[in-house]
């Protein structure tokens, strides 16, 4: 030792050397990692002392003794003031002054061993935040092995975490399945494009049942940038499939429905923009199912008077339904043609205004009908149903939608403000004010400035 000593002693590792399981020898560096002052401290103090209780069994240095490395060990050490500290532990069987012995090293390792526990921690609770996750995250290699599923893969694909890791793909679905897998993958390899909205179907392991799964992918790359594999979240989509699929077959019903109802039926978003329009509206209003939406109304109304248009602008402005409305369209194609409309309020599943739905009933082929199986007893507020009386409804009928001036004479009290209100509310005027003006209590000298207005200054 003589020889060796001073070698020894400037060695950074901290040696030791035992005999019977005492401490027979200990460099500077020994003595310094465990916090003692002087060598003599630790000179026939029992190893095994040194060493935790809880690593005591694992570090077996008295364990060997056919000449080789023992093993080596991370193990807590005890240093004098009682705190610990983590050290790299080996050592190996030797004769020492014709005795038999051991000789080893240790070095401490405590920072490391801090970085590794915080390292640890940051991944245990990643990986809890991986596990909670109601999605799937897995990660295959290029061969479509599995090497890395949380819990949500696992319960959607039915197996444990030991079984799916190391298993392929294919193993957890069928030919046709695994072929789009393998395009789409496929695809992300060549592109380096994450793939998304990718769809197939699985077998489940545990139950046989079919699921259908909705992946996004990426890839995967070492340090030096080489693709090693594939990164997958997946989704099970099954209900919300199945739930597609019956909300295709209600609107399949619906659209059958609507096209085939024989009453014109528009809807239009809140700026008057037509969103749909079923058949019958191209035979009574003579806009295309194809051409219209998208178009303003007033773009695609342009054979008729747009009488409608004020009752539309009523439901837009009020949100209110109006009922069965009846006026005269005017058409140029479908002379004299009467319609009822109902305007309403379209509103969408949280009862937020979307627009109107307008509902056209053709009344033109009832009315002439009526008109020949039985007399009208009144009209607006006219009341009567005398042959002359039927011949004034028939003639308040044809002028109520026509732009020109209409001369109402007759005797004082026969009814002259009757005909003329008839007339207004009859017609496409009817949202528009109503105004009487009383002539006779006008002077003559004043007559044409109260109805038509006079120039400043001019009675000055």
């Amino acid at each position: 030792m003589d020889v060796y000593g001073g070698i020894l002693e400037s060695l950074p590792l901290g040696l030791f050397i035992i005999k019977a399981g005492a401490i027979k020898y200990a460099n500077q560096s020994f003595v310094q990692v465990l916090g003692y002052e002087s060598v003599d401290e630790l000179i026939n103090k029992k190893f095994d002392d040194l060493v935790s209780e809880e690593d005591r069994p694992k570090y077996g240095l008295a364990n060997k003794r056919d000449g080789n490395l023992l093993n080596q060990s991370v193990v807590r050490l005890l240093k004098k003031d009682g705190k610990t500290l983590w050290a790299y532990l080996a050592g190996k069987h030797i004769m020492h002054q014709e005795e038999p012995a051991i000789i080893g090293y240790i070095i401490d390792i405590t920072p490391l061993k801090e970085i590794e526990l915080t390292l640890r921690s940051s991944l245990a609770k990643y990986e809890t935040i991986i596990n909670e996750i109601e999605d799937s995250v897995a990660e295959v290699d290029l061969k479509g092995n599995v090497t890395f599923t949380n819990d949500a893969g696992c319960r959607i694909w039915g197996h444990t975490r030991e079984e799916a890791i190391g298993r392929n793909y294919r193993n957890f679905m069928d030919s046709e399945s695994a072929k789009i897998v393998y395009q789409e993958y496929n695809k992300v390899f060549r592109t380096g494009i994450p793939g998304k909205n990718i769809i197939y179907e699985i077998i489940r392991k545990n139950d046989g049942q079919r699921r259908v799964i909705e992946d996004s992918v990426s890839l995967i790359r070492n340090d030096k940038g080489v693709i090693t594999g594939f990164r997958t979240v997946s989704r099970d989509i099954t209900e919300r499939k199945e739930k597609e699929k019956q909300l295709i077959e209600h609107r399949s019903r619906l659209e059958a429905i609507f096209r085939s109802v024989k009453d014109a039926i528009i809807t239009v978003d809140p700026e008057l923009k037509i969103i749909e329009v079923n058949n019958s509206a191209q035979i009574i209003c003579g806009i295309s199912a194809i051409e219209a939406p998208g178009q303003t109304f007033s773009q695609c109304f342009n054979q008729c008077n747009k009488s409608c248009y004020e009752i539309l602008k009523q439901t837009l402005e009020n949100k209110k339904t109006i009922p069965e409305y009846r006026i005269e369209c005017g058409h140029q194609k479908r002379h004299q043609q009467l319609v009822s409309v109902t305007s309403s309020p379209l509103l969408d599943p949280d009862g937020k205004f979307m627009g109107v739905v307008l509902v056209i009933k053709d009344l033109t082929l009832i009315r002439d009908l009526e008109r020949e199986l039985r007399e009208r007893h009144q009209f607006q507020n006219i009341i009567g149903r005398s042959k002359k009386m039927q011949d004034i409804y028939r003639l308040l009928e044809d002028l109520a939608d026509l732009d020109t001036t209409v001369l109402i004479s007759g005797e004082s009290g026969t009814g002259k403000e009757l005909v003329a209100r008839a007339l207004h509310y009859s017609g496409r005027r009817a949202f528009r004010p109503f105004v009487t003006v009383n002539c006779s209590a006008l002077a003559e000298s004043l007559l044409e400035s109260e109805l038509f207005g006079h120039v400043k200054g001019a009675f000055t």
